[in-house]
Formats: structure tokens, C-alpha cells, sequence
């Protein structure tokens, strides 16, 4: 019996070190997410999650970015940044084959020059702007 005891004790202190454990784990990546809106890029994705608010409710919206995916040395970057993206917003779905269909838009923007320019050829207006490079915008369709 008495040797039980020390078993049931022994067991309960291994049961709060991996809880101890876990919930240490669990706050780290919770402060790495956090930093993410400071520029880290340690979870996937991470840049976008400020969009996910607005998109609350959306099922489907466009994707572009300015890194030309018919550019073999850019491709892979692109689609790179497409499927964070897409993994940090689910279940909005992402369209990067035809983005300019949709009402509300993700622009990926490597030149940030180039907000003014897209916004006026799709008649669009800002949504979400995170510093001129991810940035959600709304077409005015008539």
C-alpha cells in the first residue's frame, strides 16, 4: 500500500510536468503568433491573420501578387506565400487563377508603389492595408 502511494505520487508529478510542459510550449507559440504582427514569419501565415476578421463570412476571394508566377525563379516564392496565406485564412478559400472576378481581393505586394495604380485599374477601394504590402481591398461592382 504503501508503495502505491509513492507510484500514485510519482505518477501525478509527471502528470503536472508534461502539463507544465505543454502549457510552456503552447504560451511560446502563442507569443511567437503574436509577434508575427511585428514582421516574424515563424508561423505560416502568420502576416495575414489581421485580414481574417474582415473576411469573416466570405467564402471565396481573389488572390494577386506582383511576383510573376510565370517567372520560374519567382514561382515557387509565390505559390509559397499563397499557401500560408490560404492556411492562415481557412476557410476562405484563395483564387489566384482568376483573382479579378471577385468582389473582395488579397494583394500580395512586393513594390509597394503599386497600390494606387492596381486600385484605380479594379476601381477598388482599401479594406485592410498592412503597410502597403498585404493589403484587402473591395472592388466597386456596378
Amino acid at each position: 500500500m504503501f508503495k502505491h502511494s509513492w507510484f500514485n505520487f510519482f505518477l501525478a508529478a509527471v502528470l503536472l510536468i508534461m502539463i507544465a510542459i505543454d502549457l510552456r510550449i503552447t504560451n511560446g507559440f502563442i507569443s511567437r503568433g503574436e509577434r508575427l504582427f511585428l514582421g516574424s514569419n515563424s508561423f505560416p501565415g502568420g502576416q495575414f491573420l489581421p485580414l481574417r476578421p474582415a473576411l469573416s463570412g466570405i467564402r471565396r476571394v481573389g488572390y494577386y501578387s506582383d511576383l510573376a508566377p510565370k517567372n520560374p525563379d519567382v514561382s515557387t516564392s509565390f505559390m509559397f506565400t499563397m499557401q500560408r496565406a490560404q492556411f492562415a485564412l481557412a476557410p476562405t478559400m484563395l483564387d489566384h487563377y482568376t483573382p479579378f472576378v471577385h468582389e473582395h481581393i488579397i494583394l500580395y505586394l512586393k513594390n509597394k508603389e503599386s497600390l494606387p495604380r492596381i486600385l484605380k485599374l479594379l476601381k477598388a477601394v482599401v479594406v485592410v492595408n498592412l503597410d502597403n504590402r498585404i493589403v484587402l481591398i473591395r472592388r466597386i461592382l456596378p
